[in-house]
């Protein structure tokens, strides 16, 4: 092709300028002379043309998009075959890319305008089952009169759906110079800043691909920032955290736009809104300051009727004292009541597209409680409660912990600190820590919660007892358990004194006596309490309970150790069953499971599948959880396990060491995932003949381990076992070369042996 285009003339088009130059080509203005217009010409470069195949498969898909006629869509207007070369004419748009527009800077309401008008073309191109493939700011144009542009939609794929468009060329093998060119031209093009996790991975590219795109454009137009951190990012790290959607959370930003942006990040494709969703919940935004002032008329007509009320009951109060609690009590439940009965019943989801989510409306309600209760703080602080309690249950733990906290603030400014529901929200906000991975946090809130119910209930009431059981929960957790064994036993015959030995209550506290006996290595005694209280659950729960399906997940780790591997398995099945089908396949609870099983499989030597359950719950619990949560530490350790073996311990070793370093920082020196990455990455570096690096580790490792669990326990003599093995090896290495320092061999990688780590399933509720 010429290089010098400049001054030609190309059919009926005179080459004026180059414009621009990209992975394709060239870029001009150009003037048709035929039609008197100018237009945009893409010089195809000489390596990027295509052989006969792939040529008809791209005329084809060309004529396609000539038929996006959308306001925002740059159209294609021809496709020229020459000897020089091959010319993609395109609408010129000028203005400016979103790119610089965002630099230069826009209002709320013009990037609302702008997305708008991005969704729109998208909706029109996926009514016709194309896909842009490379949606990014540097392809959304703004012209002068505020007209959006998207460009380049002449690399897009349309889809393979069977119909009258498919070529019979579709089914064709492709020789290598045309499968070459085709991935120039988007079989796997894309910027990795901008690509979905199945686009990054090489798997097939849908209208969802695109929706993911779309919202990481979104994020950076709303929040002024990339969704990746840091500029420096080597490409290879960025399409590894494109992989798995690794981006940072949004932040900063109108609520709505947030939940819209998280939910088009989805990792799953068919978690993500459509173009069609996404653009009715843009525009919902847009109208929503008009809704707004309609809902403050509103307001403030029942406010007025609200003041009347108050005002015609002041004389009844100072007269009848005695009942002045009850009557407040009875006002704030019903003016709780009748709030979060019409918040939820004006959802509206058919204002607000197919994909509306519950937290959006629970969202909605808390703005909505600041608001009109602002001067009414313990109504206030009873819906924060209900609306904190709720997230909790929905695995949104961070947005739990806001609005709880908030309740807690209000309740100690205005109520008594024995006050039932002062203690009921720190109960609540206990547990939320306790999901964050807040161990100490959450014992601290429990041990508050049971001092306050045993001066104010006694130490018989079932309240009280389950505040012992939830700080038994927090103190196992943090590796107490022969304490946490004592405080178990102490809440259990509590229970069944007071409510019998089948009550829920009682069938909860020795599921977590069970777990505390499984941790101090009493395995016969767990795996009995397991089954028997297994068996009571499914009768008197039912077999779908959360609290059932956790009797099924705590059997697993007792199975495994020992060393009844196949049944480990079944169990571990039947849990992610039981999870995916309650709580659905995306809840914490569902992936944790997930990770569970591949440490399971590992012990099986399954360890490409381990592997492939690892990545994919490990890829959505570290943006769900965050990066030091216990449950995201515990997966990863499972990965880093998987990794090694299938004898790749280079690339297992870092995986280990991050886990390691950030399982002590976020849990401590002496918790049981500690030393598991410990033990872990002892092996790693004992299996690469690293024997001098291995040794501080498992001495740390049989220290520990006595001190925590004792002398007797069977992962202290484990520990022991192996550390005398590779002081034997040591010994022997260097005896093979006298006054030389031993090098020894890089040995077989051996298995880990990676023993399920227990996830927390009693404990605070």
């Amino acid at each position: 092709m010429q290089s010098d285009l400049v001054g030609s003339t190309i059919r009926s088009i005179r080459i004026l300028e180059q414009i621009g130059e990209g992975g394709m080509g060239r870029v001009y203005v150009g003037q048709d002379e035929k039609l008197g217009r100018r237009v945009a010409v893409k010089a195809v470069r000489t390596d990027s043309r295509m052989g006969p195949v792939a040529r008809e498969r791209f005329l084809r898909e060309a004529r396609i998009l000539s038929q996006l006629e959308h306001p925002n869509i740059c159209r294609i207007y021809d496709f020229i075959e020459t000897d020089e070369g091959d010319f993609i004419v395109l609408e010129l748009v000028q203005g400016s890319s979103l790119l610089e527009a965002g630099r230069s800077g826009l209002s709320f309401a013009e990037k609302l305008d702008v997305a708008e008008q991005v969704a729109a073309a998208l909706v029109a191109a996926h009514s016709l089952s194309v896909v842009h493939r490379d949606l990014k700011p540097d392809n959304i144009m703004l012209t002068p009169e505020g007209v959006v542009k998207v460009l380049d939609f002449g690399l897009a794929r349309t889809g393979r759906e069977p119909g009258p468009t498919r070529s019979e060329a579709d089914d064709l093998p492709l020789p290598p110079s045309d499968r070459a060119t085709l991935s120039q031209l988007g079989d796997v093009m894309g910027t990795p800043r901008y690509m979905s996790p199945e686009q990054a991975r090489g798997e097939a590219v849908t209208a969802a691909s695109d929706m993911y795109s779309f919202g990481l454009v979104l994020q950076e137009l709303f929040t002024g920032r990339p969704a990746y951190d840091g500029d420096g990012l080597d490409p290879r790290e960025l399409s590894q955290r494109a992989m798995w959607g690794e981006t940072l959370p949004v932040e900063g930003v109108d609520r709505e736009v947030a939940a819209l942006v998280e939910q088009l990040k989805a990792i799953a494709p068919r978690e993500r809104p459509s173009a069609v969703a996404a653009a009715e919940r843009l525009h919902r935004v847009r109208e929503r300051p008009r809704r707004r002032a309609i809902r403050v008329a509103a307001l403030a007509v029942v406010a007025s009727l609200v003041v009347g009320a108050v005002a015609l009951g002041v004389g009844l109060v100072h007269a009848r004292r005695s009942l002045a609690a009850a009557e407040e009590a009875r006002a704030e439940a019903e003016a709780v009541n009748a709030f979060l009965r019409d918040m939820l019943g004006s959802a509206e989801p058919g204002d607000r597209g197919r994909e509306v989510r519950v937290v959006d409306v629970l969202d909605q309600a808390a703005e909505a409680a600041e608001q009109q209760f602002a001067d009414h703080p313990t109504r206030r602080g009873s819906i924060l409660h209900t609306l904190g309690f709720t997230f909790d249950s929905l695995g949104q733990y961070a947005r739990a912990r806001e609005l709880l906290r908030n309740a807690a603030d209000i309740w100690q400014r205005e109520v008594e600190p024995s006050d039932s529901r002062s203690l009921n929200t720190l109960e609540v906000l206990g547990n939320t820590e306790r999901h964050l991975g807040n161990a100490a946090e959450a014992e601290a809130l429990h041990r508050r919660v049971w001092e306050g119910r045993r001066d104010s209930l006694g130490p018989r009431d079932p309240l009280t007892i389950r505040s012992l059981v939830n700080a038994a929960g927090c103190v196992e957790l943090q590796g107490r358990f022969s304490e946490a064994e004592s405080m178990e036993r102490e809440a259990l015959a509590g229970f069944v004194e007071v409510l019998g030995p089948d009550h829920r209550e009682t069938l909860f506290v020795r599921n977590n006596l069970a777990i505390a006996l499984y941790r101090l290595g009493r395995l016969a005694e767990a795996e009995a309490l397991h089954r028997e209280n297994l068996a009571l659950r499914e009768r008197v729960l039912g077999p779908d309970h959360p609290q059932t399906i956790s009797s099924v997940a705590n059997l697993v780790p007792v199975l495994a150790d020992q060393g009844r591997h196949e049944e480990a398995l079944a169990f571990s099945r039947r849990e992610l069953e039981l999870r995916t089908r309650v709580q659905g396949e995306h809840h914490p609870s569902a992936l944790i499971a997930r990770g569970n099983m591949a440490l399971v499989l590992s012990l099986l030597g399954r360890h490409a599948e381990a592997e492939v359950e690892a990545r994919s719950a490990l890829g959505e619990l570290r943006p769900r959880l965050g990066e030091d949560h216990p449950f995201t530490l515990m997966v990863s350790g499972a990965l880093a396990a998987a990794i090694a073996d299938q004898g790749r311990l280079a690339e297992a070793e870092p995986l280990q060491r991050e886990a390691l370093a950030r399982t002590e920082r976020a849990l401590g020196a002496g918790h049981p995932m500690t030393l598991q990455s410990v033990e872990y990455l002892s092996r790693i570096l004992t299996a690469q003949g690293r024997l001098a690096e291995a040794e501080p580790l498992l001495r740390r490792l049989v220290e520990s381990r006595r001190e925590v669990l004792g002398p007797s326990h069977a992962d202290t003599v484990r520990a022991e076992k192996e550390l005398a093995e590779l002081l034997v090896e040591t010994k022997e290495e260097r005896a093979a070369r006298p006054g030389a320092e031993a090098h020894p061999a890089p040995r077989a990688a051996g298995s880990p042996a990676p023993r399920p780590s227990l996830t927390p399933t009693g404990g605070p509720r």
